[in-house]
C-alpha cells in the first residue's frame, strides 16, 4: 500500500439506532454512533489521525482537505447570567469568574454589557451543555464547592402529608401481620390460563382483559385483573413446604380495559386467603383444646375483615353473594351503607369474602379448603374516616331484654338486625344463638338476640319498653314472618 486517503465521518444517531435495531446487527460503531458524536469533531480527529501515521510510519501528507457537510448548523450559545448563578447555588460569582472558568474548559464566551448576559458556546466535545444550569454546575465544580458557604434555610421546611391511600395501605398491612398474616409481591403480569383457572367454568372473556402489545412470552401476557391467581397460586406452592395454618395477603394494582381510545382503569386492591389449622401442633394440645385442629374458614376470615374495618371506623355488613370464583353456598359481599355511586340495596360493595371453589381449588392442586377475601382499596378509603364519631354517654340505666324468634330458614338474621336496631331507643342488638332442630318445625330457623333498651333522657320503665318490644313484633311478622319461639 503506497496511498492512503482517510475518512472522518459523522452519522445521524437516528438513523443508526433504528437501522442496527431493525437489522438485529449492533456494533461497537453502532452503540457510539447511536449515542451522538458532534460533526464538529471529524476534522481534529482526521488531522491527528495524519500526524500520527506521518510520525510512526513515514508517510507524507498530501495537502488539502474535502469537507462535505450539507445542512451544516451554527452553535447555539447558552445564556448564563451571575443573578442566576447566585440563585443556583446560593453564592455570588462575579461575571469575569464565570467566563475565566468556562474559557479554561474550552467554552467560547462572549458578554453582554447592557444585559449583563455571558453566552457560552460549549466546545465539540461537550454535548451534554443545552441549558444555562449545565454551565453553573461547571462553574461550581471548577472553582469548588468548598467555596459554597453553608447557610440555614431562609423559611420553614414545608410539611409533607403522605396520600392517603399510602398511608391506609402502610396501616393495613400492619393489622394483617399483627393477625398472622404473611405479604407477598407478585408479578402483575400474567397468563390466560392463570386467569381462567380461577373461574369454575374456565372461560374468560379476552376483551374483559388488558393484553400487552408487545408481549415477551404467553405466561406474562396480560394485566392481572385481580389478584386472586396470585394467591392462589402461593397457597399452592407453600403448602407442601409448612405445617399448620397459612394466611397471605396481597395489597397491588389491578387492571381493567378502559372506554375506547382511553388508557386502561387501575386501581389498588387488598386480598388474603386463608388454609390449614387454626393453631399449631404443640405439646399440650389435648382433644378439648379450643380451636385446636380446626380449620381456618369463613368465620376466622370473617372475624379479620372485621378486625381491620373496626379499626376504619367502617361500619359493614355481609350479604350473599355471587361471585363466580367462589363457593356458591359460602360467601358474601362486604357492603356499607351509602348513597353514592355503586349502590346496591342503599349500599356500596367493598368487596368480597368467601370459601373458593372447589373447581378452582382443584386446578392449583390445593389440598383441603381455602377462605379468600378481597376489597377495594379506593372503596374502602371513601368511607373510612379513622376515627369515631361522638355521642353522648348515657346517664341513665340500660335494660336488658332476650328475644327468641322462629323464621323461615331463607331470612337472613341480618335483615331481623336491621329492623330491630332501627327503633329509636334501641342501643344494641346482639345475636347469641341459632338453633334448627327438633323443637323447631321443619324449614325453620330459631334466632335469639340480646336487645340494649337505653334513653339519653331519662330511665326506662318496663310499661315504655313492652310497647316498643310489641311494635318490634309487630313489624318483624309483617317483614318477615317471625313469631316468637314458644
Amino acid at each position: 500500500t503506497t496511498t492512503i486517503l482517510l475518512e472522518a465521518a459523522s452519522f445521524n444517531p437516528r438513523s443508526v439506532h433504528y437501522t442496527a435495531g431493525t437489522l438485529q446487527m449492533p456494533s461497537e460503531a453502532s452503540t457510539r454512533f447511536e449515542r451522538g458524536i458532534a460533526p464538529g469533531l471529524t476534522l481534529p480527529a482526521l488531522k491527528r489521525a495524519t500526524r500520527l501515521i506521518a510520525a510512526l510510519g513515514g508517510g507524507q501528507v498530501a495537502q488539502g482537505i474535502i469537507d462535505v457537510y450539507p445542512g451544516r448548523a451554527e452553535p447555539v450559545p447558552v445564556m448564563v447570567t451571575p443573578e442566576e448563578t447566585a440563585r443556583i447555588l446560593g453564592v455570588t460569582f462575579s461575571r469575569e469568574q464565570i467566563v475565566d472558568t468556562l474559557t479554561v474548559l474550552g467554552f467560547d464566551c462572549s458578554t453582554d454589557a447592557a444585559s449583563g448576559e455571558v453566552a457560552a458556546i460549549a466546545p465539540d466535545w461537550r454535548s451534554d451543555i443545552s441549558r444555562p444550569v449545565d454551565l453553573i454546575e461547571e462553574v461550581a465544580r471548577i472553582i469548588g464547592y468548598d467555596e459554597i458557604p453553608e447557610t440555614m434555610l431562609s423559611g420553614s421546611v414545608p410539611r409533607h402529608s403522605q396520600a392517603p391511600v399510602v398511608v391506609l395501605r402502610r396501616r393495613l398491612g400492619e393489622w394483617l401481620t399483627g393477625l398472622g398474616f404473611q405479604e407477598i409481591v407478585s408479578h402483575s403480569l400474567t397468563s390466560l390460563d392463570m386467569i381462567a383457572r380461577t373461574r369454575p367454568d374456565a372461560e374468560v372473556d379476552p376483551a374483559s382483559l388488558v393484553r400487552l402489545q408487545n408481549a415477551m412470552t404467553i405466561t406474562y401476557e396480560y394485566l392481572r385483573p385481580d389478584l386472586r391467581s396470585c394467591l392462589l397460586s402461593s397457597l399452592a406452592d407453600n403448602q407442601n413446604r409448612t405445617t399448620g395454618g397459612i394466611r397471605l395477603h396481597e395489597m397491588g394494582r389491578v387492571y381493567r380495559p378502559g372506554e375506547a381510545g382511553n388508557l386502561p382503569d387501575e386501581f389498588d386492591m387488598l386480598a388474603g386467603i386463608v388454609s390449614g389449622t387454626r393453631n399449631e401442633a404443640w405439646w399440650q394440645r389435648t382433644a378439648d383444646a379450643s380451636g385446636d385442629g380446626r380449620q381456618l374458614g369463613f368465620f376466622d376470615l370473617k372475624g379479620v375483615v372485621e378486625s381491620l374495618l373496626g379499626r376504619l371506623r367502617v361500619s359493614a355488613v355481609v350479604e350473599p353473594g355471587n361471585d363466580p370464583g367462589l363457593h356458591p353456598a359460602s360467601q358474601a359481599a362486604i357492603l356499607v351503607p351509602t348513597s353514592r355511586v355503586e349502590v346496591r340495596a342503599g349500599r356500596r360493595r367493598l368487596g368480597v369474602i368467601g370459601d373458593v371453589h372447589p373447581e378452582v381449588l382443584s386446578r392449583f392442586e390445593i389440598d383441603g379448603p381455602a377462605c379468600f377475601f378481597e376489597i377495594s382499596l379506593p372503596a374502602l378509603l371513601s368511607v373510612a374516616t379513622g376515627h369515631d364519631r361522638y355521642r353522648p354517654v348515657f346517664r341513665f340505666p340500660a335494660i336488658i331484654r332476650d328475644m327468641a324468634l322462629v323464621v323461615d330458614a331463607a331470612v337472613p338474621q341480618r335483615q331481623i338486625a336491621d329492623i330491630i336496631g332501627g327503633f329509636p331507643i334501641v342501643d344494641q342488638v346482639t345475636l347469641f344463638d341459632v338453633y334448627s332442630g327438633e323443637q323447631v318445625p321443619a324449614g325453620k330457623k330459631s334466632l335469639a338476640y340480646r336487645i340494649g333498651y337505653q334513653s339519653l333522657d331519662d330511665t326506662l320503665t318496663d310499661v315504655e319498653v313492652d310497647k316498643v318490644q310489641k311494635k318490634i313484633l309487630n313489624r318483624l311478622s309483617g317483614e318477615t314472618g317471625a313469631v316468637l319461639r314458644g
